[in-house]
């Protein structure tokens, strides 16, 4: 099992071009990241949760008002790792941010290098970054599920059917399984989304490496929920949080986006039927390919993706990229065999390729996607418009909770929408969906404003003063108004 075929000793000059090659593909790796940063990208989605939880030592709980508590962090393990480097280092959030975006991309392409030859990893990860803007975006969002996006990669090499991988040893292949799998159980949370490999692997007809795997996924999610100290409210609580975002009768267009329909399924089943078609274009022998794993997942996730985005971007895209690259290999390795300014010519087409696929400024994808904090100024002047000690925020948006927590993550408020509008206590849904349905007015927001007290606020996102006489506003930064309840003026003594 897993026996890799013998190749010829490399000689010297074979070696220094793979090492330059291999440099060439990590120095792509990072600057990519580092352009899109220097355009002021700050992605404005968790990553900036996760900043600023790692910053303020706080937990979900001291930050969010939700229906079932206390809340079991789905990421313990990132938001130590980002904590450490935070005391360590005394690294800000927006260090933390750019740290999270350059080493998740790195480690995702460097997983991929580790079993295949860069210029083919590097000419699938273009392939795949030209089928959408929203690949890139995707990639470079500096949020674990990338970790565990990169445990998937590294899996499907070690599991599959390549020939030319290390020599392992069975042991060394479940105990290697087993700890990547409880680090990304630890890491990122969705532990469950792992039998999606099983899966591949019976689809694929190995029912043997199938059974082992499924005892490793049993092993190592069950490690990776211990190191939390509490396993089986851990392991519950992701099943339960996806399972209250569908079942709770939220609109779908209301959810977080990847819990929506993949919008652009054309793209991916057109590359899918090209690469069969040049693969039996070579060989005349397509029939592998229902024996291999990865392609197996890339179908699975695709037609998964159809009603749920995360199956497709957060697996097929990383199944996507391991069936391209073992393709784009089987092509290039006779035809550079020998001719080392050859491969070190493709490479640097490749590398060049991916820079700029992704870390272009099209459309002003990346420098309108900014943090930028309202300035000092504007602060001072807003005053006690701010919640008050121990006040609640009120808004139908997530935005607002991954800006203000990111702005003051020390401060003492929480917010009664945060990440994922499932988490929400059922009244406060009722009224976030009534808002994002019909808007702000004095009939959908009435149940908010007469739950307020003088310490909390009502944030709207509007371009003028909303029209909401029950309140008094205040422009604070970047299309946020602040409303708190009407200041009753104190009378002095007559």
């Amino acid at each position: 099992m897993l026996t890799p075929v013998s190749r010829a000793e490399p000689n010297v000059c074979d070696k220094f071009v793979a090492i330059a090659v291999c440099a060439m593909v990590i120095v792509t790796c990072i600057v990519t990241p580092l352009r899109m940063i220097a355009c002021g990208y700050v992605p404005d989605t968790d990553v900036r949760r996760h900043a600023a939880l790692a910053v303020s030592g706080k937990s979900l709980n001291d930050v969010l008002i939700v229906q079932n508590e206390p809340f079991v962090d789905p990421s313990p393990g990132w938001h130590t790792a980002l904590r450490g480097l935070h005391l360590l280092l005394g690294w800000q959030k927006e260090k933390l941010i750019t740290f999270s975006v350059i080493a998740l991309f790195l480690l995702l392409n460097v997983c991929g290098l580790f079993w295949t030859r860069a210029e083919g990893w590097m000419l699938a990860l273009a392939l795949v970054a030209s089928s959408s803007m929203s690949v890139a975006h995707r990639l470079t969002l500096g949020r674990p599920f990338l970790f565990t996006a990169s445990v998937v990669i590294f899996l499907l090499f070690l599991w599959g059917n390549q020939a030319d991988k290390p020599r392992f040893r069975l042991r060394a292949i479940v105990g290697l399984t087993i700890a990547l799998i409880a680090a990304s159980t630890w890491i990122h949370g969705s532990w469950y989304l792992f039998l999606l490999l099983v899966a591949a692997l019976l689809f694929a007809g190995q029912f043997k490496k199938a059974a082992m795997f499924a005892g490793c996924f049993v092993l190592g999610c069950f490690v990776g929920a211990c190191l939390t100290g509490h396993p089986m409210t851990f392991l519950s609580s992701p099943v339960s949080l996806t399972i209250g975002a569908f079942a709770r009768g939220i609109p779908k267009s209301l959810l977080v986006s990847e819990f929506q329909e993949f919008r652009e399924p054309l793209t991916p089943l057109l590359i899918i039927a090209g690469m069969l078609i040049w693969r039996t274009a070579r060989s005349k022998d397509a029939s592998q390919f229902a024996r291999d794993p990865a392609f197996m997942l890339v179908l699975l996730c695709w037609l998964l993706g159809l009603n749920v985005a995360r199956f497709w971007l957060d697996w097929g895209l990383p199944a996507m990229l391991v069936w391209c690259s073992r393709e784009f290999n089987s092509a290039l390795t006779p035809w550079l065999a020998g001719q080392p300014l050859r491969r070190l010519t493709m490479t640097l087409f490749a590398c060049m390729a991916v820079f700029f696929l992704i870390s272009n400024d099209v459309d002003e994808r990346w420098s309108r996607v900014t943090a930028s904090e309202p300035p000092a100024e504007a602060v001072r002047s807003f005053g006690d418009w701010f919640p008050g000690e121990g006040g609640i925020v009120y808004s139908a948006y997530m935005k607002t909770f991954y800006d203000l927590f990111y702005w003051y993550p020390h401060a003492d408020w929480k917010y009664v929408l945060g990440f994922e509008p499932g988490l929400m206590r059922g009244e406060d849904l009722s009224t976030f969906i009534n808002i994002r349905q019909a808007g702000h007015n004095s009939d959908t927001i009435r149940p908010w404003i007469q739950k307020m007290r003088p310490e909390d606020r009502l944030v709207v996102t509007a371009s003028r003063r909303p029209e909401l006489p029950e309140l008094e506003w205040r422009y604070l930064h970047d299309t946020l108004w602040f409303g708190r309840l009407p200041r009753v003026p104190s009378t002095g003594r007559q």
